[in-house]
This record gives C-alpha cells, sequence and structure tokens, in this order.
C-alpha cells in the first residue's frame, strides 16, 4: 500500500482548497478581524437594539402568590393527576382488604354456652333492663 502525503491528497482531491489553505499561510492568517473588535461588539450590539426598541428589559420576580400557583397548576399535569390517582387506589383497596371482618369477632364476643338455670337467674335479676314484649312469650292467633 502507497503512503500518501496529506498536502498531496488534498491536492489531488481539491486543488482550490490547497490553494486557499496555502494563501492564507503567505498573508499572515486566514481569517483576522479588526483590532478591538470585540472590545467594542457589545455596547456596539446594545447600542443597535436600543436605537431599534428590540432591547428587552428584565421582568420582575414573580410575587409569592404567583409562585404558589404555578406550583399547583404543576399536579394538574395529566401524569401527576395519573399517579394520584393510583395512589388513592391503591390506599382505598388495601384499607378494604385490611379492614376488621365483623366475623372475626375477638373472644370476649364469643358464644358461651350456659345453662337454664343461669339464664332464668341472669333474667331475674335484671328484669328491670328488658321490656315487656321481651319476657311475655307471644301468643299465637
Amino acid at each position: 500500500m502507497k503512503k500518501v502525503n496529506l498536502d498531496e491528497e488534498l491536492r489531488d482531491v481539491s486543488p482550490f482548497l490547497h490553494d486557499l489553505k496555502k494563501r492564507a499561510d503567505t498573508d499572515g492568517g486566514g481569517f483576522r478581524v479588526p483590532e478591538g473588535y470585540f472590545a467594542t461588539m457589545e455596547d456596539e450590539v446594545f447600542a443597535t437594539l436600543d436605537a431599534i426598541g428590540a432591547r428587552r428589559r428584565p421582568t420582575p420576580a414573580p410575587s409569592f402568590g404567583q409562585r404558589l400557583a404555578d406550583w399547583l397548576a404543576g399536579f394538574w399535569q395529566p401524569r401527576l393527576a395519573l399517579a394520584f390517582a393510583g395512589m388513592l387506589a391503591l390506599a382505598l383497596s388495601a384499607w378494604w382488604l385490611l379492614r376488621p371482618n365483623p366475623s372475626d369477632a375477638p373472644a370476649q364476643f364469643a358464644a358461651v354456652e350456659i345453662s337454664e338455670e343461669e339464664a332464668e337467674s341472669f333474667v331475674l335479676a335484671h328484669v328491670g333492663d328488658f321490656e315487656p314484649h321481651q319476657l311475655a312469650p307471644e301468643s299465637p292467633e
């Protein structure tokens, strides 16, 4: 494989670019800007903007109420609303599944078998606590 000099390759591919590079080297550099150009450029640009009235004035900082309204408006974004709805659905289903079941009554309310004598003595001791229709047998009609 033959080694090719880059300068020769550039001359073969594009003689115009090769000559342009040589002219820039002989003129003391390629593109040049006048002395002090960047030192005064900023002032000239702002003077031009002021002359045509295109210079923007700084906007005042938003008030606390405006910042709060902007922050709250972020919650109405669809992705946040969907995330909130999903979390609410998870919380409600967890509450539904973990709520106490009435059939799982504590042991203190469990049915206890008592004898007829104990039931009768309880009713006689607390007869004032019952309504008359609870104590009297219903008459068949």
